[in-house]
């Protein structure tokens, strides 16, 4: 493995359909698990940690962002163009709810970035775990 992870993808990713969380170029601090009803997703994800995924195409923009998670303690993902500290197309909340295994939907306006972009979702919050990904998805 390289620092850059995968350096270059096979075909454009269409985030106008539902992506898996898993599916990822290159990350930092966290790890995947199995659960019978949800399937593989994302766990682990702490303060400072992000996910790359690489030339993701906007075709012609997005108006919202989707993302299952499962609450833990919260937080927030910021979601970041070209690199970590890139141009900010929108910061989704995922917001604790108190329960247990609770996968939610969270949404978020975006700004109408276009084009091939290589996108990092970098997430920030307090202490601890701040939550689960399932997938996410990007509506016109």
């Amino acid at each position: 493995p390289t620092k850059e992870g995968v350096k270059k993808s096979v075909a454009n990713l269409n985030p106008f359909q539902r992506v898996e969380a898993e599916t990822i170029a290159w990350s930092e601090g966290l790890k995947t698990a199995s659960k019978d009803k949800t399937g593989v997703y994302v766990t682990k994800v702490d303060n400072g940690d992000f996910i790359k995924v690489r030339s993701v195409d906007f075709e012609k923009g997005a108006e919202k962002f989707k993302v299952r998670a499962e609450p833990l303690n919260g937080g927030k993902i910021e979601i970041r163009l070209d690199s970590i500290n890139g141009p900010l197309l929108g910061v989704c909340k995922i917001t604790k709810t108190g329960r247990d295994s609770n996968w939610q939907i969270f949404t978020t306006r975006t700004d109408k970035h276009k084009g091939v972009h290589d996108m990092f979702f970098v997430f920030k919050g307090n202490e601890g775990e701040l939550f689960n990904l399932d997938y996410w998805e990007f509506i016109k």
